[in-house]
């Protein structure tokens, strides 16, 4: 799925993806990487809201320069879902 590039430190990501009962999926996995240094950065999915339409991505304690944010979802055992953004910090 083709989805824009993202603005930061702090940027908004929309929720993309939808169970068969049409409530958002919360991802089960967020990763970022420095594209330049290839630093890591994990967002603890736990702290979302359940079924969100948007969540908030903060980079403001990282280094500057692009990212690129993976989202990973899992709408049931057999079918895994990734978004791959790039973040310009």
């Amino acid at each position: 799925m083709e989805v824009s590039s993202l603005t930061g430190p702090i940027a908004t990501v929309e929720n993309l993806v939808k169970c068969l009962d049409g409530q958002y999926l919360n991802p089960y996995q967020i990763g970022l990487r420095n594209t330049k240094t290839m630093k890591e950065i994990y967002v603890d999915v736990e702290q979302l809201t359940p079924n969100t339409d948007h969540f908030t991505i903060d980079l403001s304690q990282e280094e500057q320069g692009t990212y690129m944010l993976v989202i990973a979802y899992k709408l049931n055992e057999d079918t895994l879902i990734q978004l791959t953004y790039y973040v310009k910090n």
